[in-house]
This record gives structure tokens, C-alpha cells and sequence, in this order.
């Protein structure tokens, strides 16, 4: 239909605009007839009757201004407005025109949007044997260490040469994820109303929660009704064994037009699979080193099953082999799914105990805010200890500064220097060894090598090597001064310069040789060779017809090394003869019994007789002279 406004000018219209408050009256009256009222342009925000679609949830219908997580959209296109003016028609009358009203209202649908997110990871799909992988000769060369493993655990032979498994995994949905799905701005009902203070009517609030979403077990959730405006999601929770993503998502639904019923907005988010570290550190337990070439076994504690429960690996599988390195670590490299493990040492370091307890680790899925959860753990093997000790074999005093070498198949394992404590030696390899000594401290003597034998034992293994002192042998040579014949009967006395004690004395024998006994070369203190001993050495008595050697003599026993058992020192001494006044050479002098006696040893040559004879003219001349 067409009608006439004639003010505020006239025109002629076809198309009728409700006003501010949303309706509008016809500028003429309508004649008796049946009118189809065709709604051609949609307020802002909503859709234009014949493109209607609704909401169902659970075979109910949902109202528009309501948002719910799931459910369908359908069509729902409502019919056009027809009217009949008549006498049977029902109005209303306007008291200040007295004009026939007809009361028509028509309803618009708002539009809305609709969120549905897809949320996937990866999942447990398969289990691969890593024997398949390996060259023969490796595989091989673990198969007995497999065997070895089984036995342990089982009691019985592994019956394959199996030495591990690689796990495969696959892209699917995540069941269970969370999200919070907040209004990123305020958002208004799209019609315009007030409250009575004259303030928009508001749906969300900045920040507000509007809804929260679980995946379902394909990864999906939805949010519909959702009026036009921007929002942003948050995952709470992520999906089974898959990390946390903070990262803020935001979307808009958008007004399309007033034929768009709803507005479609679609999310693939991804979430990255939670990853497992297992290392172990190996360390001496004593030097608390770092060991390396430790062999470990990793197993499955509980089943390992896959995305939809069916059982991949039973308990107790040998999963991973793997040794640790120059640092001590061993880390793991299998892809681990969620589970618990524990590892045990299958191959231990030569010179260390076996370390016989379970290493245990809980691997569950806990913490989604972490990539990796990473679980270590600290063991330590107990050496062989080996305790050396280099004592003095007159007060077994600890000997310092003496050149130690422990060998083994004459390769040298370790050479050091004694000091006042024991020497120990860590994670000696058990079998037989050799303690040599390569240079004796000073004062000392070089000692024989000494065997021992190292065993798997946590005890103290103690090894004791003994050394002799060096000692000083005095030989003295008492020659005549100009004939250098050799005299005898010479007696000299040794003492101690610095206390003045006694030695001993000394007699030479026919050769004009005399030798001291053993004699300490120095003063040792604590096993440590202090000072050198100063000897002196005087002639106390001397020999008939010699004078007798007023000199004394410093003896010193220079030390040189540990290989010379005695260090002797050759002292030579002569004596002059006694010199006799020519005048009275025949006569001896008034009691001088010396010339006597010489005159007894020179008859002797003669015989019996002589001497008597000489003894009676001795007297003779000795009465005579006086």
C-alpha cells in the first residue's frame, strides 16, 4: 500500500519507520481488506523476521538473551504480519482523535553468536620394541645383560633379546579441558533501553564471567547465544597429560547484517603433550666424585595403556638401557608416557660396590602449568677403601716425604707423596697389587715392594709398608806416620759432640783397622728425619814408642739415598814415633820402667836367657847410675 503525508511535506510513502520508541501509527486510516505487513529493514543488532533461528537444548528451546554451553541451532523464520480490517477486527480508540486503532506488535531476534572451540593433543597410540631398531652385533652384546636383568627380577631367562621400547603418539581430541569465557568490554542489550537512572541496561559487565566451557571426549564444547560484542577465554584446565596454555584467547561475535541470525566463530586450539625427564646422578660415596660407565635399567612400575585403556606394556617391562656419563649422569631418552618407573644398576664401576636398592619415580600427571616434569635422583656407590700407611720401623711413626707408587700388572694406578696421615686411595679395582717405593724420605732406606690384595668389601682395606733407617759405620785406619805400617792396639773413643755421651771405643786390630757398630745417622722426629747426628773421635790410648794423636776428629754420615743401606765413613790416623835423646840412648833414665820394657820385648827375639840377662844388666846399670 501506498499513503499521502502531507506535512511536514508532502510525500508519497510506501515504507513506514518506527520511531525512537519502536512503533509507528499509519498517516491514514487502512479500508475494510487483509494487509500483509513485510518488515524490510531490522532495527541494528537484530535479524529481519524470515531469517529466524533458534536454540535447542535437550529438545527445549532456548531463549535468545540466555547463553548456554551447547545445543543446536535450527531454522525458526516466522511469517509475516497479515491484518484484516473489518467489523470483526478488535481496536483500540484514541481519545484525542477519536480514531479506530489497530494494536500490531512484532518481535525481532536479536543476533547472536555462537563459540565452538576444538581442543586436541597428543595421545599414547603405540609401542614399538626397540630390538627392531638394532644392529645385530648390539643387539647381541645386550642380550646378556637382558638375561641378567630378567633373572634378577623374574627368576627366570628373558625370552628375547628385547632391550627396550620407543613409544609412538598421535594427534586426537582432549576431553576435559576448561575454559572461563569472560566479556572483554561491557556489553549492552542491543536495543537500547535504560534503567530508571537513565543507564544503559547492561548483559556483561568488562571482565565478567560469562561461561565456562569442558571439552567433551571428542575435545569440543561450545557457547551459544552469545550477544554481539568481544570476549576473551582462559584454559583453566588442560586436557589429560597435556600442559597448561596461559595464553589469553580472544574473539568477537559480529553483527552480519540483519539476514545473519547467528554469528559462527570457531577456535582450534592445541595443547602440548607434557613431557617426562628421568636422570640419575651417580657419585662416590666417599669422595663424592662423579661416576661414569654405570649401567642402569629403567622399568614400568604399573601398566602402560593407551588413549582408550587398552594395555600397551605390562607392568615390570624393561623400557630403557643407559649408562651414565663423564658427569655421572644418566638421563633416560625414551618419550615416556604418565606412569611410575623405577630403575635399578645392572652394571656397577670397577672398584665400587653394586648399589642394590630401587630407584623409584612417580611420573603421574599432576602440575599442567609445567612442560616437563623432570625427576632426578641421587645415588651413590661405595668404594673400595684402601688405606696406606708408610711408618718407621723402630716406632712405627707415620713417614713423611717418602715417593709411594700402587701397581697393578706393572702399570702404575697412582703415585704420591707420604704425609703425616694415612694415604687413602678410593675405588681400587679388586685383585692384587704391588706398593712400591720409589724414593724413601730422607734418612730412611728404600723398603721391599709389598703385595696385597684388594677385595669387594665396603671396609677399610689397610696396607702397611715399614722402613728401616739408615745407618753410619765408623772404620778407622791407624797407620804409622812415615812407614804406614798398620798399628795395633790403638784405642779411640766415640762420643756425641752435642751431648758429650759415650758410644762407645774402639781398638784396632793388627791391621790398624777398628770398626764401629751400626750408628744413627741423624735425630727423627714424629717419622721425619730432623738434624744430622755430629760424632767426635780422640784417641784416649796410644801405642808404645808413638806419640799419642791429640786430634779429634768430627765424624758425619752424610745421607744419600734410600738405596744405600750403610754409610760408612773411613776415618785414616797416624801416629808419629816417639822421638829418643842420642846422648843417653843406652842408658835409661832413673826410674824410666818404659825403657825397661823395651828392653824385655827387644831380648825376647833372643830367648829365655837374654831376657834374664838383659833384666840383671838393666839392673846393673840402673844401680850403677845411681
Amino acid at each position: 500500500m501506498e499513503m499521502i503525508v502531507r506535512y511536514p511535506k508532502y510525500e508519497k510513502i510506501s515504507v513506514f519507520e518506527t520511531n525512537e520508541e519502536g512503533y509507528l501509527i499509519t498517516p491514514e486510516q487502512l479500508k475494510a481488506g487483509t494487509y500483509r505487513i513485510e518488515e524490510v529493514q531490522a532495527p541494528d543488532s537484530y535479524v529481519q523476521p524470515g531469517y529466524e533461528m533458534a536454540l535447542e537444548l535437550d529438545d527445549v528451546e532456548i531463549p535468545l538473551n540466555q547463553a548456554v554451553t551447547g545445543g543446536e541451532y535450527h531454522d525458526a523464520a516466522k511469517a509475516g504480519i497479515v491484518v484484516t480490517v473489518d467489523f470483526n477486527t478488535a481496536h483500540q480508540v484514541e481519545e484525542e482523535t477519536g480514531k479506530t486503532i489497530i494494536l500490531v506488535e512484532q518481535y525481532n531476534d536479536e543476533a547472536v553468536g555462537s563459540l565452538k572451540l576444538t581442543k586436541q593433543g597428543e595421545k599414547l597410540a603405540a609401542v614399538q620394541a626397540q630390538e627392531e631398531k638394532m644392529a645385530t652385533k648390539i643387539k647381541n652384546a645386550f642380550a646378556g645383560i637382558v638375561n641378567q636383568i630378567s633373572h634378577f627380577l623374574f627368576d627366570e631367562d628373558a625370552v628375547s633379546a628385547v632391550t627396550g621400547y620407543t613409544f609412538d603418539y598421535e594427534i586426537g581430541g582432549m576431553e576435559g579441558a576448561e575454559f572461563n569465557v569472560y566479556a572483554k568490554e561491557t556489553i549492552y542489550t542491543p536495543d537500547g533501553q535504560t534503567d530508571e537512572a537513565g543507564n544503559r541496561i547492561v548483559r556483561f559487565a568488562k571482565d565478567q564471567l560469562v561461561e565456562t566451557l569442558v571439552t567433551d571426549e571428542n575435545g569440543e564444547a561450545s557457547l551459544n547465544n552469545l550477544p554481539v560484542g568481544s570476549y576473551y577465554l582462559k584454559e583453566t584446565k588442560a586436557g589429560s597429560n597435556c600442559v597448561l596454555d596461559t595464553e589469553i584467547k580472544e574473539f568477537e561475535i559480529t553483527y552480519h547484517g540483519q539476514e545473519t541470525a547467528v554469528d559462527y566463530v570457531t577456535m582450534d586450539l592445541t595443547n602440548e603433550r607434557q613431557k617426562i625427564g628421568i636422570e640419575i646422578l651417580k657419585s662416590d660415596a666417599e669422595t663424592k666424585k662423579a661416576i661414569e660407565g654405570v649401567q642402569f635399567a629403567l622399568f614400568n612400575e604399573t601398566e602402560i595403556t593407551d588413549a582408550r585403556g587398552e594395555v600397551l606394556l605390562a607392568a615390570d617391562t624393561l623400557i630403557e638401557l643407559a649408562v651414565t656419563d663423564q658427569d655421572g649422569k644418566v638421563v633416560f631418552k625414551s618419550d615416556l608416557p604418565h606412569g611410575k618407573y623405577y630403575a635399578v644398576e645392572v652394571k656397577q664401576q670397577a672398584g665400587y660396590l653394586p648399589y642394590e636398592e630401587t630407584i623409584r619415580f612417580d611420573a603421574a600427571y599432576r602440575d599442567s602449568s609445567k612442560t616437563v616434569i623432570r625427576l632426578s635422583s641421587e645415588v651413590e656407590n661405595q668404594p673400595t677403601v684402601t688405606e696406606f700407611t708408610k711408618v718407621d720401623l723402630t716406632d712405627e711413626a707415620e713417614i713423611e716425604g717418602a715417593t709411594l707408587q700402587v701397581i697393578k700388572d706393572g702399570k702404575i694406578i697412582e703415585e704420591w707423596l707420604s704425609g703425616k696421615e694415612p694415604h687413602i686411595i678410593y675405588a681400587l679395582e679388586p685383585g692384587d697389587y704391588i706398593l712400591h717405593e720409589k724414593l724413601a724420605s730422607e734418612g730412611y732406606l728404600v723398603a721391599s715392594d709389598v703385595s696385597f690384595t684388594v677385595e669387594e668389601t665396603g671396609k677399610v682395606q689397610q696396607v702397611m709398608m715399614k722402613d728401616e733407617r739408615a745407618a753410619g759405620r765408623l772404620v778407622i785406619l791407624k797407620t804409622d806416620a812415615d812407614t804406614k805400617e798398620s798399628l795395633e792396639g790403638v784405642e779411640f773413643t766415640l762420643t756425641k759432640k752435642e751431648s758429650g755421651e759415650e758410644v762407645g771405643k774402639l781398638i784396632t786390630d793388627k791391621e790398624g783397622r777398628a770398626e764401629s757398630g751400626l750408628l744413627p745417622i741423624g735425630t727423627f722426629e714424629n717419622g721425619t728425619f730432623k738434624e744430622k747426628t755430629v760424632y767426635v773421635l780422640t784417641e784416649t790410648k796410644g801405642l808404645e814408642g808413638y806419640d799419642k794423636n791429640e786430634k779429634t776428629y768430627e765424624i758425619i754420615f752424610e745421607y744419600k739415598d734410600g738405596n744405600t743401606p750403610v754409610i760408612e765413613v773411613v776415618q785414616e790416623i797416624t801416629n808419629q814415633k816417639t822421638k829418643v835423646n842420642e846422648t843417653n840412648a843406652d842408658a835409661p833414665k832413673t826410674g824410666d820402667t818404659s825403657d825397661i820394657l823395651s828392653a824385655v820385648a827387644a831380648l825376647v827375639i833372643a830367648g829365655g836367657t837374654s831376657v834374664y840377662l838383659g833384666l840383671r844388666m838393666a839392673k846393673r846399670r840402673k844401680k850403677k847410675s845411681i
